[in-house]
């Protein structure tokens, strides 16, 4: 069964996800805040990580080496944010993850992303 995991300090974003995902064969895994992210990093494999870009009125991307060593190679990571598209994939390409989705993210979006990349 592959892992989700989504990172975000808005619990209706992550509940939003979770709900997408309940008719998949995916677990699911939500944390509030990169350090809750990273102590569950520590001891399980995300396939796929969605992360917040603004978590506490930071920068996630000050925590992404963290994640991206511990998640290892194989691992998606997919920046959220409600920043201009434009801007999403800038993050893309600067930060070396592999996608951006515009907030709010519907159910079709993140389905059609999860197919694109395999997971379902």
């Amino acid at each position: 069964m592959k892992q989700i995991l989504v990172v975000d300090d808005v619990e209706v974003c992550r509940y939003t996800i979770a709900i997408a995902l309940e008719d998949q064969d995916i677990a699911y895994k939500g944390a509030s805040s990169v350090a809750e992210a990273v102590d569950f990093l520590k001891t399980n494999k995300a396939d796929v990580i969605f992360l917040d870009w603004h978590i506490k009125k930071e920068q996630s991307t000050d925590s992404l080496d963290k994640i991206k060593q511990l998640a290892g190679p194989d691992t998606i990571i997919c920046m959220m944010s409600a920043i201009e598209q434009d801007k999403g994939q800038e993050l893309v390409a600067q930060h070396e993850i592999n996608a951006f989705l515009q907030k709010p993210i519907q159910k079709d979006q993140l389905m059609g992303f999860l197919k694109e990349k395999a997971v379902i």
